[in-house]
């Protein structure tokens, strides 16, 4: 692994039929934020583990060496892996 082109790098989260955009942000080494940037009311309300799952995985970016190093509790196992894959996807386009 050589490293990051700096910048803020998309991919699209499908949950039940909506599509949340996703923004990874990285610096020339590591992952610096995960955000998403349409989540509304409605969705939050359908997917209320959604937001606690990404603020699990910020809260351990600057923590971990690799993205593959995050940890998770089983009741948001699956909603984190899906968050997981689509900050994956978004790095493919960061990867020098």
């Amino acid at each position: 692994f050589s490293g990051y082109v700096p910048g803020v790098y998309t991919s699209e989260l499908n949950l039940g039929g909506s599509t949340i955009l996703l923004s990874v942000s990285v610096d020339e080494s590591q992952v610096t934020g995960v955000s998403m940037d349409n989540m509304d009311e409605t969705l939050t309300a359908m997917y209320p583990l959604v937001q606690p799952s990404l603020d699990e995985i910020n809260s351990q970016i600057g923590l971990v060496s690799s993205m593959e190093d995050i940890t998770y509790s089983a009741d948001n196992k699956y909603t984190t892996i899906l968050i997981l894959d689509a900050i994956d996807e978004a790095l493919e386009d960061a990867r020098k």
